[in-house]
């Protein structure tokens, strides 16, 4: 789940949402998974034969992070069901099991997982936590072509555009000859702020920017030269996703980094 701790008709997502059937016949026992996004009705739905079979059983679900699916497997079973996303999976922040089970145990409390556990956000991803005052993001990476946008994006609530929910609290759009600064709340999009590049970008370009919180603001620099300042309390910035044509380098373990 996403910004919620229980099922709901209007908050939170339901990324990935998985019901057993028991039965003592055969036909009535299945597994159904289905994803629910904000306000929106039951999704994606899949049905499966009961990968378990029987109730009274111990059950081991690991679940891994994919380019575009879920891969869910049951036990030690060799099989897998692969479940498309709806939504990226490191939106994720709760997970909840709900019915007739007991002695339930996550991650590295359940030795049969442990060894699973290691899945970590892609590099072009950037979870924020803790910011203080004199730190700095730091995003720097190489330009691998010119027709796409990059997109330095940091997320309140959100990991995404979206019409209804979240905050985009800051934007930096750089094209090959300027970077615009721009925010997003609700349906409200909002730019102020458009400064040229001394010079066009290139293939192989190491860009380099750094976004330094001070107590009210971020000071934004290109190539160690200031070129905006944005008011921004600390604490408005969740995650930082970077898009587009830029690669991570050699000696970074992502795009962005948070420095002292």
């Amino acid at each position: 789940m996403h910004e919620s701790n229980d099922k709901s008709m209007r908050f939170g997502d339901t990324l990935l949402m998985m019901k057993f059937q028991f039965s003592t016949e055969h036909e009535k026992s299945w597994l159904k998974i289905t994803s629910k996004i904000f306000d929106q009705d039951e999704t994606n739905e899949k049905k499966y034969a009961n990968p378990i079979g029987l109730s009274s059983v111990d059950l081991t679900v690991r679940i891994a992070f994919e380019e575009s699916y879920f891969k869910i497997g049951f036990n030690e079973g060799k099989t897998y069901i692969k479940y498309n996303y709806v939504a990226p999976p490191w939106m994720v922040n709760w997970i909840m099991v709900k019915g007739n089970i007991d002695n339930v145990k996550f991650g590295n409390d359940a030795k049969r997982c442990s060894k699973y556990i290691s899945k970590q956000l892609p590099p072009h991803i950037t979870k924020i936590e803790n910011l203080k005052e004199g730190q700095y993001i730091s995003v720097k990476g190489k330009v691998t072509k010119l027709d796409e946008n990059i997109l330095i994006n940091f997320y309140y609530g959100a990991l995404g555009w979206d019409e209804k929910r979240g905050t985009v609290v800051l934007q930096a759009k750089i094209t090959n000859q300027n970077i615009s600064f721009c925010s997003k709340s609700k349906e409200n999009y909002f730019c102020n702020g458009v400064k040229p590049l001394k010079s066009k970008l290139e293939i192989g370009q190491i860009l380099n920017m750094v976004f330094l919180a001070t107590k009210t603001n971020f000071e934004i620099y290109y190539d160690d030269q200031e070129i905006y300042q944005f008011e921004l309390p600390l604490w408005a910035i969740q995650y930082v996703e970077v898009s587009g044509p830029l690669a991570n380098i050699e000696g970074r373990n992502r795009i962005a980094e948070i420095r002292k």
